[in-house]
């Protein structure tokens, strides 16, 4: 599994995701169109990766 966050430029996670292998297809259209919305609305938000901690 996999874990993003959408992130605002000021660093301000907006939501939190986590992606199994099976879900992957449909998680990059669906990140596709949730920043695409938030854009509209004058956000520039962006997705990252999350790593664990060492």
């Amino acid at each position: 599994m996999k874990k993003y966050a959408l992130v605002l430029p000021d660093g301000h996670a907006v939501d939190r995701l986590t992606v199994c292998s099976q879900e992957q297809p449909y998680f990059n259209e669906y990140v596709k169109t949730i920043i695409r919305r938030w854009r509209e609305d004058g956000y520039d938000l962006r997705l990252v990766e999350l790593k664990k901690a060492i």
